[in-house]
């Protein structure tokens, strides 16, 4: 149902996600990976204990060759069924969600000092002002984007 907000969309697994989107189930003769690790994050007077996974999910879109999407989420230990998923993608190619993850929404950002760019990478450090707190997250580069990659030639089927 619809409110002042806009529409809301839950999905229980990766297939309804693909349904929804117009993707195929993964391919069967591929395995999708995926990493899971355990974190904390001290947020005032809350602590957020939540899951990091990163992984790759191969999909198919009608007659072109398949991709492996790589995608990294976060999700609250104790969110329960009805908390919000906010994803988000850049444009490809070229452009990963690298900047949203690390310079925006994630748990954690990466710092740089603008009065010195070529002090890059800058340093990584816990985010105060990550979405997190309120919506589990999943960010996803798309094809030929960060670490996504067509699973064979050089994915101009997807971009030109």
């Amino acid at each position: 149902m619809a409110d002042e907000k806009g529409p809301v969309v839950v999905v229980s697994s990766a297939d309804e996600l693909g349904k929804l989107v117009g993707a195929a189930k993964p391919t069967a003769e591929h395995e999708d990976r995926r990493v899971r690790s355990q974190h904390e994050l001290t947020l005032g007077d809350r602590v957020l204990r939540y899951t990091a996974t990163a992984g790759t999910t191969r999909v198919q879109l009608d007659e072109k060759p398949a991709v492996d999407l790589f995608h990294v989420s976060y999700v609250l230990d104790d969110g329960g069924p009805d908390r919000p998923v906010t994803f988000a993608f850049n444009g490809g190619p070229g452009s990963s969600s690298v900047w949203l993850h690390l310079g925006i929404l994630g748990p954690n950002r990466v710092r740089v000092d603008v009065d010195r760019p070529a002090a890059l990478p800058g340093r990584l450090e816990p985010n105060p002002h990550t979405l997190l707190a309120h919506s589990d997250l999943v960010f996803i580069d798309p094809a030929s984007t960060g670490h996504s990659r067509p699973s064979e030639g050089k994915g101009r089927e997807y971009h030109g």
